[in-house]
């Protein structure tokens, strides 16, 4: 169980904030499910890469959401980096691959309620 002290030392470092004890607990049982009754260890790599196709959708869908880039190289390298990062991503640690899609989960959510705000916010001055 020393991959929960360390993930619970990363979270330590940022401060008390709600979310980030229920995001901890919540990857915390996750990795212990997936140690004890799959067998499978977070230090190791994800034998069947569904984690590390999942974090690359996340990460395709979080271009999608964010505003486009006013150079046209630096869209074109947003394009690119969720494959390169999957390919990298698939010899590391399952438990790191479900930290970061966590993360990009947690993006996600948060960038689509900027987006749902601004929008209404803009209908409402149209008024």
């Amino acid at each position: 169980m020393n991959f929960l002290n360390t993930f619970a030392s990363l979270f330590s470092n940022f401060g008390n904030l709600t979310w980030q004890m229920v995001v901890m607990w919540g990857i915390g049982a996750l990795l212990i499910y997936l140690a004890i009754a799959k067998k499978m260890e977070p230090s190791l790599p994800d034998p069947w890469f569904v984690l590390p196709a999942l974090m690359a959708a996340t990460m395709f869908l979080q271009i999608f959401l964010n505003p486009k880039p006013t150079d046209p190289v630096q869209a074109k390298v947003m394009y690119i980096m969720p494959l390169v990062f999957s390919v990298m991503f698939f010899i590391f640690a399952s438990g790191l691959v479900l930290y970061w899609l966590t993360n990009n989960v947690l993006s996600i959510i948060q960038q689509w309620w900027i987006n749902k705000t601004i929008a209404a916010e803009r209908q409402k001055r149209m008024k």
